[in-house]
C-alpha cells in the first residue's frame, strides 16, 4: 500500500471503515492505487471521501452531506454553520447608487461607528460622451481595485462578489474613483453589509 502524499482536493473511496482521528485505506481512481488515510472524521466503507489537508487527511463526501472547498483549500459540510457560499444568510444586502461626476475621490458609503463595508455586488454604468476610466477604493488613499475603461454613451460593467466580497478595515469609507471629470456622470451602484 502507497504512502505517498495525495494532492488536496483530490477524490477517493474508502475501503474500509475508519474512525475519526485513524488511518485507514483508501483506493484513489486517479493514481489508480490504494493509499494510507487519515480520518478527520468517521469515513464510513465504501463511501466517496475528499483529501482535505496535510498527511493525507481525509474527509467523507456523500451527495446527500454536500461539502464545498474554502478559499483556504479547506472542504466544509453545508449545513447552518457552513451555509453553502452562495448565501448571505438572513441579513439583507443594502444597495447605493450615486452618480459621480468628479475627478479623484467621492465619498459612496461610510460605515457606522465601529464597523467596515463588505462589497458584495458593484456595477458602473457611463452617461459621458468619451470613455471613462473608473474604479473604486477604500480610504482616499488606498489602492484602487476593480478599475475599468467604461465606453462612452452607457459603457457599463458589473461583479457579482458573492462568494469573494470585497471589504475594507473598520472606519474605512469606499469612495470611487475617477480618473478625470466627466460631466455627464458614470453611476455607480454598490451592494454591501456593515460587518463587526
Amino acid at each position: 500500500m502507497s504512502e505517498e502524499k495525495v494532492e488536496i482536493g483530490t477524490t477517493g473511496i474508502a475501503l474500509e471503515h475508519i474512525d475519526a482521528g485513524e488511518t485507514g485505506e483508501a483506493y484513489i481512481p486517479a493514481l489508480k492505487k490504494r493509499v494510507r488515510v487519515y480520518a478527520v472524521e468517521e469515513i464510513r466503507k465504501n463511501r466517496d471521501i475528499i483529501i482535505v489537508g496535510a498527511n493525507n487527511s481525509a474527509q467523507e463526501h456523500t451527495p446527500t452531506e454536500l461539502k464545498y472547498e474554502t478559499w483556504q483549500l479547506t472542504w466544509e459540510r453545508v449545513g447552518e454553520p457552513h451555509p453553502l457560499p452562495v448565501t448571505m444568510g438572513s441579513r439583507a444586502v443594502t444597495y447605493n447608487t450615486m452618480k459621480v461626476t468628479a475627478g479623484g475621490n467621492t465619498e459612496l458609503v461610510t460605515p457606522s461607528a465601529g464597523k467596515k463595508i463588505r462589497v458584495h455586488y458593484f456595477a458602473y454604468s457611463n452617461r459621458h460622451t468619451t470613455n471613462a476610466d473608473v474604479g473604486m477604493r477604500f480610504g482616499p488613499d488606498g489602492e484602487i481595485k476593480h478599475r475599468n475603461l467604461l465606453a462612452a454613451d452607457g459603457g457599463s460593467f458589473n461583479a457579482n462578489l458573492t462568494d469573494a466580497p470585497w471589504e475594507g478595515s473598520v472606519g474605512e469609507t469606499l469612495y470611487a474613483y475617477m480618473e478625470d471629470t466627466y460631466s455627464e456622470g458614470v453611476y455607480f451602484t454598490i451592494g454591501y453589509t456593515e460587518e463587526q
